[in-house]
């Protein structure tokens, strides 16, 4: 049997991708949110941040993610970041760990470690080992 199909880290992070894809706003402000969070996710921002680049208030962009997103803006955030790492792992085994993290916006490693197994059920590190699979 193929090793991708048993491997449970695959399952869970397909599963993981295939939610965040299936976000599609009709919604035209949070196509633009979620556009510039796939521009910036490496930096550190809030939604001040956005709404500031944005051109609206806080208040109103809170108000409109509540009523036509799926998930919090901060949990997008967190979710984008964390397949951005998957990615760079993947891609680039050679490269340490909490310079992946930063990387991918995340300027804590053992939050980073922490949400990381949260989500696919191993630690970076163990991703690290099993090597390119995604």
């Amino acid at each position: 049997m193929d090793q991708h199909q048993t491997n449970p880290f695959l399952q869970d992070y397909q599963t993981f991708v295939t939610s965040l894809q299936k976000i599609n706003p009709q919604n035209q402000l949070i196509q633009q949110i979620l556009e510039f969070v796939h521009q910036h996710y490496s930096q550190h921002f809030t939604i001040s941040t956005i709404a500031e680049n944005l051109g609206y208030s806080e208040s109103y962009l809170y108000k409109v993610i509540k009523e036509d997103f799926p998930i919090t803006l901060n949990e997008y955030i967190l979710q984008y970041r964390l397949k951005q790492a998957v990615e760079k792992i993947s891609q680039y085994p050679d490269s340490p760990l909490s310079q992946i993290a930063e990387q991918v916006g995340f300027s804590d490693y053992k939050y980073f470690g922490k949400v990381f197994k949260k989500y696919f059920h191993i630690s970076p590190k163990e991703l690290k080992a099993i090597g390119r699979i995604v």
